[in-house]
């Protein structure tokens, strides 16, 4: 599975089933204050983070988004655009919960992301 091999776990996980979507450049994947249902993985392309029309972060092949609202069930915290064409692997809200059961590396990743990222938001929110 394309998921698991480019987050780099060797636990066994399985997801039979994941969409890959292409994604054309200056495409909205993911809108600010939207529900959110999908986690989705960079296979190529980069796209910028933008939050309240500021840019934070730019991701490339390996990164992954949308993890934070499909976690805590709210709506994203950040619109995503694809800077350039963008092939992408996305995982549904069950999908992505079997994911972390079964691979608890992809799932220490996850957790160091968004602790990483909230981290990051706290920061700027002070300054």
């Amino acid at each position: 599975m394309y998921v698991v091999r480019r987050l780099g776990s060797n636990d066994g996980a399985s997801i039979d089933r994941q969409h890959t979507g292409q994604n054309p450049s200056l495409q909205r994947m993911h809108e600010e204050g939207t529900a959110s249902r999908e986690f989705m993985i960079i296979a190529s392309g980069t796209a910028t983070v933008r939050r309240k029309g500021r840019k934070i972060a730019t991701l490339g092949p390996g990164d992954f988004f949308g993890e934070l609202a499909l976690l805590a069930g709210v709506p994203r915290t950040a619109t995503v655009i694809a800077e350039t064409d963008m092939v992408v692997e996305a995982l549904n809200r069950a999908e992505f919960a079997t994911l972390l059961d079964e691979s608890p590396s992809i799932a220490r990743k996850v957790l160091t992301a968004v602790a990483k990222r909230t981290y990051d938001n706290e920061l700027r929110s002070i300054h």
